[in-house]
């Protein structure tokens, strides 16, 4: 509950206030540069996120097909929101016409924002536009 609305009909909280009763909360980590992943190759990366489970997908090139345990979920850049179990084993499929399909599976956790980026590699598919 915020401060403001606990302590009603008390004046409101100054700007010095806020910044030493409230943890600054980072809301889109900084993750590292795709630039090092191979065609074929997913890199996952994971920063901490409070109350939620989110996973983030992007690919190169974009606009790949996204499953989550072999569900369609859209295509990339995407974020999806995981109800998952810790350590419940998550698969991530990424596909698209003209490029072979490219599979990573994750363990899931709890309050934590997972990224993926996969770097598709040219090669057969039977994936739809």
């Amino acid at each position: 509950m915020l401060p403001a609305l606990r302590d009603a009909g008390q004046p409101p909280l100054t700007k010095e206030e806020l910044v030493t009763t409230r943890p600054e909360t980072t809301l889109a980590p900084n993750f590292d540069p795709p630039s090092d992943v191979q065609p074929g190759e997913v890199r996952e990366q994971r920063a901490f996120m409070e109350g939620a489970s989110l996973l983030m997908v992007d690919s190169e090139p974009s606009g790949a097909s996204v499953s989550v345990n072999g569900r369609a979920e859209g295509t990339t850049p995407l974020s999806v929101s995981l109800d998952c179990v810790t350590d419940a084993p998550v698969t991530v499929k990424l596909t698209r016409r003209g490029y072979s399909p490219l599979e990573h599976t994750l363990s899931c956790r709890q309050d934590t924002m997972t990224q993926l980026f996969g770097k598709l590699r040219k090669g057969k598919s039977s994936a739809k536009p």
